[in-house]
């Protein structure tokens, strides 16, 4: 019986053992990022540069555009893309890139944009099938969209009387568009986001590898280690 309860016997052990868990809750509950949902940049590069360049080419005076300025600059907005779902809700993140003829004065400077969960009414997933493009040369559609409703997007009228489904924000290509799908609904279920607190969404900034969370965890693995040492000395010590 003794040594069943020799750990919680010890008082340096059991500060050192909430010490340790309530640095792991801590870094959990403050971090506002739940989880980083990364597109698939290669398949989306690859496909949309193709698009874009057949449709061009039906153009041919616009080439010297397009190999000069328009391709790159379509490649840096692909990859200047980001998506995470928070506690505030799905934030998506368009970094600062270049665009029109790539002057310095034309650069499109980093845009944010947060859809809170108790804002959200529908998301869902389009499946990729067909093909995309002029006749002679078309492309075929292997992207998955990832359709995201509020209560002010929805069906429009053009200004040729057409018919437009305007949605608030979709995703193209993302690596796991069914996992990003079922966490919001599990957020927006479980009342994430505060249920529609009227404080402004937290600061978050996301890079395609998400260096600073590593960087964050990393520490705290360290600093855990360091305190698994000590412990294994007390225990040492304490035993002798």
């Amino acid at each position: 019986m003794q040594r069943r309860f020799f750990f919680f016997s010890q008082p340096a052990l059991t500060v050192f053992f909430f010490l340790s868990l309530s640095l792991c809750v801590c870094v959990l509950l403050h971090h506002p990022t739940v989880h980083v949902f990364d597109f698939d940049y290669d398949a989306v590069v690859a496909n949309q540069v193709q698009l874009q360049q057949n449709c061009t080419m039906c153009c041919p005076c616009m080439l010297p555009c397009w190999f000069s300025c328009f391709k790159q600059n379509l490649i840096d907005s692909i990859n200047a893309q980001h998506v995470a779902i928070t506690r505030d809700g799905i934030r998506f993140v368009h970094d600062q890139r270049r665009q029109g003829c790539r002057l310095d004065c034309q650069t499109a400077g980093k845009t944010t944009k947060t859809i809170p969960f108790d804002k959200l009414t529908d998301c869902d997933i389009e499946e990729p099938a067909g093909a995309s493009g002029p006749l002679c040369c078309m492309v075929n559609n292997i992207l998955t969209k990832v359709n995201i409703d509020t209560a002010s997007s929805g069906m429009r009228v053009g200004e040729n009387g057409q018919k437009l489904n305007l949605h608030e924000l979709t995703l193209q290509g993302l690596v796991d568009p069914h996992g990003f799908k079922s966490m919001v609904w599990r957020m927006k279920r479980s009342g994430g986001g505060g249920g529609g607190s009227s404080s402004a969404p937290q600061a978050m900034n996301m890079s395609r590898d998400t260096k600073e969370i590593v960087a964050a965890l990393n520490g705290q693995n360290a600093l855990l280690k360091e305190q698994n040492s000590l412990l294994l000395k007390i225990v040492a010590n304490t035993s002798k």
